[in-house]
């Protein structure tokens, strides 16, 4: 018996890491889930990286909103559409080089969130 006491404890204690690694990977699901919801989208942003800034973002669903933040959180960029577009140019005239966020919202209330780079003005 005292044998077996070992491994009985190697089982309660692999049962319990399994268990926590359970939680995680729960998570990583949702995530795959969430970028498998963008693919079907359809959202499109072009010329990547942009320059001088100018870009353009395209999207099959109605974007009703648009807010673009450095990396630091600054917003340098917001407006909200009366009327859904699905079409959008950008002219962010101070960008430079870096890496901005893009928030997307759709009119049925959905947002989604891109990256997108920059390689600062050609001046």
């Amino acid at each position: 018996m005292k044998q077996f006491l070992p491994v009985f404890i190697g089982l309660f204690l692999f049962s319990s890491a399994f268990s926590q690694r359970d939680t995680s990977v729960s998570g990583t699901i949702a995530a795959d889930y969430s970028r498998a919801n963008e693919e079907r989208l359809k959202l499109s942003i072009y010329p990547v990286p942009f320059r001088d800034g100018n870009f353009t973002i395209k999207s099959e669903k109605e974007i009703s909103g648009l807010r673009i933040t450095n990396i630091i959180g600054q917003v340098v960029y917001k407006s909200s559409f009366g009327v859904p577009v699905n079409e959008i140019k950008v002219t962010l005239p101070e960008a430079g080089r870096g890496i901005y966020i893009i928030i997307v919202s759709f009119s049925d209330n959905t947002k989604t969130v891109r990256r997108i780079s920059s390689e600062g003005n050609s001046s």
